[in-house]
């Protein structure tokens, strides 16, 4: 007689020990022959789990006619069935193999019931007629008063039939069930509820059971995408706080901004690609000439969302309802239009003018007519090396574009250099961006240690005002006490460039595709930080 073993992983049954306890109702199935189940065959070999290879291997070459499986390896113990024709796998662990062959399933948990007050609702619903309600809706909808609702409501629970031998506790004054059902509805979605009285049509929306806005047909005439871009403006202009966390600028800041650039955006090319030149918003010309998808007021606020927010463009156009492509091209053209129409507003005062509104805080340098200090805005890691290396910052170790601002006493800005690789040094952006020639004979200029411009500053009269070093020996007092009044006064730049970097444009890493618009948004970002209030008064 031929002993059969088992060719499922480490299994040890034998026919040999069928007298074993284990082995009790234990069967052997022959393995599926290659030459007539291949498939089944590789099949039951991958889920035996034995090796390839080595002295235990186990393969679809190593089925014949004396390999057997045991019906402890199936579903249920008694081999395969219709519904589990192969074995469990044997890389199943202990508590998933249990689980299978006794067929322990997870009860159902109860479920609990509800409470009384959805209870009722549920019963207020099953109450309504099966019948359509087509015809008493509309009846319902031209009712103008509360009481022709109720009144309504009251003949069509009359003509609707009731059920028999139901026992209805008296709880006091009942609504109307159809008006009870229609109100619960409207309280649980928070859905948009229209009332028509006569010919004029209003749209209240309703957030939380409170009214949130009432909408005109002249917001209806758009849609939806028309009605959602309205409902947005009205909570950014609902109040200063709300329009300076959107757009940077109060209510009376945005309206000088619109005043001051609407004539020329209503003149302006839109940009699209290098055709229209790098310059962007250029006269309109009347055969360039296309219909505005947004009025003026509207992309203005398109760009300050996409500069002081750092919204995508994709976010805007789900938001304002129009296509990315549009939204791209709009704040592009506005960009440059707002850099060239908003930088008289970084003005270099005269002397006088500095001294004039001078802070009670500088009457230790009564002579300072600027502050200088350099800021650095991430990029993209470029793909060129040798971009990478020229713009690669040795103080941020990263990739930067910097630029030096120039701050007056008072904390607005009055000098803003265009930006330069993040690889150049203090004094190099000094000299290239222009600032000496604004400085004139018995200025004082104020700036940190690392601008050694004291022989430049020199040659035009003017002098540098800068912490003392210590050059390895401890500083006198006098020193102390120049660097604590200087780092007093001067912590005024850093506030001024703090307040620059609220626009999320411009403080977060810029994609490659923005770099050519970094001048622009710090040249119009630092434009709406002067309209806002000084920062030393």
């Amino acid at each position: 007689m031929v002993n059969k073993h088992c060719a499922y992983g480490v299994c040890s049954s034998d026919s040999r020990y069928a007298h074993r306890p284990d082995m009790q109702g234990v069967k052997f199935l022959y393995f599926p022959q290659p030459r007539k189940e291949l498939e089944r065959c590789k099949r039951w070999v991958k889920l035996c789990g034995r090796p390839t290879e080595g002295k235990r291997k186990f393969t679809v070459d190593s089925v014949n006619k004396d390999s057997y499986i045991c019906t402890k390896h199936f579903v249920g113990g008694q081999g395969p069935t219709a519904a589990h024709p192969d074995p469990i796998p044997a890389t199943a662990s202990s508590i998933e193999r249990e689980l299978f062959i006794k067929h322990k399933k997870r009860q159902a948990p109860k479920k609990r019931s509800l409470p009384a007050h959805q209870q009722r609702m549920k019963k207020a619903r099953t109450d309504l007629p099966d019948r359509p309600l087509l015809t008493e809706t509309l009846d319902l909808a031209e009712a103008e008063t509360v009481s022709e609702i109720e009144e309504t409501t009251q003949i069509l629970n009359e003509r609707s039939p009731k059920k028999e031998n139901s026992q209805v506790r008296d709880t006091g004054p009942q609504t109307p069930t159809l008006l009870r059902y229609a109100l619960t509805k409207e309280r649980d979605l928070q859905k948009q509820t229209m009332v028509t009285m006569g010919t004029q049509t209003s749209v209240t929306v309703l957030k939380k059971g409170v009214v949130f806005a009432e909408l005109s047909d002249d917001d209806l005439n758009g849609g939806v995408k028309q009605l959602r871009r309205n409902l947005f403006k009205k909570s950014v202009f609902e109040s200063d706080k709300k329009c300076k966390f959107y757009t940077g600028l109060t209510l009376v800041g945005f309206g000088l901004v619109l005043k001051l650039v609407e004539q020329a955006a209503k003149k302006m090319t839109y940009w699209r690609g290098e055709a229209t030149g790098i310059d962007g918003a250029i006269p309109n010309r009347e055969s360039g000439r296309r219909r505005r998808l947004l009025s003026v007021r509207d992309e203005l606020l398109v760009t300050l969302l996409r500069l002081r927010r750092g919204l995508e463009v994709d976010q805007l156009s789900d938001l304002i309802g129009v296509a990315s492509s549009s939204i791209s091209r709009i704040v592009t053209t506005w960009l440059h239009l707002l850099s060239r129409e908003l930088q008289f507003l970084v003005k270099w005062p005269s002397r006088r003018q500095v001294q004039k509104v001078l802070p009670s805080s500088f009457r230790h340098f009564q002579r300072t007519r600027v502050i200088l200090d350099c800021t650095e805005f991430q990029l993209q890691k470029p793909s060129l090396p040798s971009v990478q290396r020229k713009s690669y910052s040795s103080y941020k170790h990263r990739n930067t574009a910097k630029c030096l601002v120039g701050v007056t006493p008072r904390g607005t800005f009055s000098f803003v250099s265009d930006l330069w690789t993040g690889s150049i040094s203090d004094r190099n952006i000094v000299v290239k961006s222009g600032v000496l020639d604004l400085i004139e004979r018995g200025d004082d200029v104020m700036a940190d240690r690392g601008f050694l411009i004291r022989d430049l500053l020199t040659l035009r009269g003017a002098t540098l005002n800068i912490p003392p070093f210590a050059h390895g020996r401890q500083m006198s007092k006098a020193a102390v006490t120049k660097t604590r009044r200087i780092a007093a006064v001067r912590i005024h730049v850093e506030r001024a460039i703090g307040r620059l970097k609220q626009f999320r444009l411009v403080a977060e890493t810029i994609p490659s595709q923005l770099n050519p618009l970094v001048g622009q948004c710090v040249t119009v970002a630092a434009a709406l930080c002067n309209l806002d209030k000084p920062l030393c008064p």
